[in-house]
């Protein structure tokens, strides 16, 4: 979390059932069906294509992005220590 109220994200995650979060996913996924109450994949394969799409763009280098907002991250000016875009489907 970059910005907002951490302490109300911490409270939030403690005390509620209905909120999740996860480092992956397919964590992010599994712990979205424990919540489910008709017993359905939340992220299906299907559901992770653009997800994988978004990486594989990622992977290719900012001369190739064709989703705007990368293009606007790669146009903004870098300073030293600034991370790069990273992947957000990992299969760890």
């Amino acid at each position: 979390m970059l910005f907002g109220d951490r302490e109300l994200v911490r409270r939030l995650l403690k005390e509620s059932k209905d909120m999740v979060t996860a480092d992956s996913v397919p964590e992010l996924a599994e712990k979205m069906d424990n919540l489910s109450l008709d017993w359905f994949s939340a992220l299906t394969k299907r559901e992770c294509r653009p997800i994988r799409a978004y990486d594989a763009q990622i992977e290719q280098g900012c001369r190739y992005y064709n989703d705007e907002q990368l293009r606007r991250i790669a146009q903004f000016p870098q300073l030293p220590g600034d991370p790069a875009p990273h992947l957000l489907f990992s299969e760890d």
